[in-house]
C-alpha cells in the first residue's frame, strides 16, 4: 500500500495523453485533496491520468481516498486483470472523483460502510467490462453523476446502495442482490 499526501507535480508527456501514476499491483491510497487553485494532488496533477493494472501481466490494483478527499484525474483500468477496485474507504464523509474512468476489466465501485463514494461529471466507459458495486464490509452508498457507456456490460449491484444520475447508455442487465438498492434519479439511467 502507498499513501500520497501531498500536491504531487510529477508527470511526463502531454496533458490528458499521458498518465502520471500507474498501479502494477497493490494499494494506491489519496491521503488528500486535489488543490483547487494549482490542480495537483496525490496523483499528480489533474490533467494526467491514473493507470490500474498491466495489459501484459495479469494482477489486482485498488485507488482509494481514505477521507471525504477530490480527486480530479482520469482512471484507466488495463486490460488483463483479476481484480480492480476504485472508491473510498472512508467512514463518513463523502470521496470525489471528478475524472473519467475507462475500464477495460471488471471493476469494482466502492464505499465503506457508513460513507459514501461520489463519482461526478466524468463519463464511465466500460468497454464491455463489468462493473459491480461494494463488496463485504464496503457497503455504503456509490453514486454515479456520469454516464455508463460501454455495450454489453452489466452493472451488478452486491452490496450497499448505487444512485445513477444520468441517462445511461449501457445495455447489459442490471442485477440487485438481497438486501441492497439502486435508486434511479434519471428516467434513462438503466438505458
Amino acid at each position: 500500500t502507498l499513501v500520497l499526501s501531498g500536491y504531487n507535480t510529477y508527470a511526463t508527456g502531454t496533458p490528458s495523453t499521458a498518465t502520471s501514476t500507474t498501479v502494477q499491483s497493490g494499494t494506491l491510497v489519496a491521503g488528500t485533496s486535489q488543490n483547487a487553485v494549482l490542480g495537483n494532488g496525490p496523483f499528480g496533477p489533474s490533467g494526467y491520468g491514473v493507470t490500474l493494472g498491466n495489459a501484459s501481466t495479469a494482477g489486482a490494483a485498488v485507488t482509494l481516498l481514505n477521507a471525504g478527499f477530490y480527486i480530479a484525474n482520469a482512471i484507466a483500468v488495463s486490460a488483463n486483470a483479476t481484480a480492480y477496485t476504485i472508491g473510498g474507504s472512508n467512514t463518513s464523509g463523502v470521496a470525489t472523483y471528478a475524472g473519467a474512468l475507462t475500464l477495460n476489466e471488471p471493476t469494482t465501485l466502492q464505499a465503506a460502510t457508513g460513507g459514501e463514494t461520489l463519482f461526478t461529471t466524468g463519463a464511465i466507459t466500460t468497454n464491455s467490462s463489468a462493473v459491480t458495486v461494494g463488496s463485504p464490509g464496503n457497503a455504503g452508498i456509490v453514486e454515479v453523476n456520469g454516464i455508463i457507456t460501454g455495450g454489453s456490460s452489466a452493472v451488478t449491484v452486491n452490496y450497499g446502495t448505487l444512485f445513477l444520475n444520468a441517462a445511461n447508455t449501457f445495455t447489459g442487465n442490471t442485477t440487485i442482490s438481497a438486501g441492497t438498492k439502486v435508486i434511479a434519479t434519471n428516467g434513462g439511467a438503466f438505458d
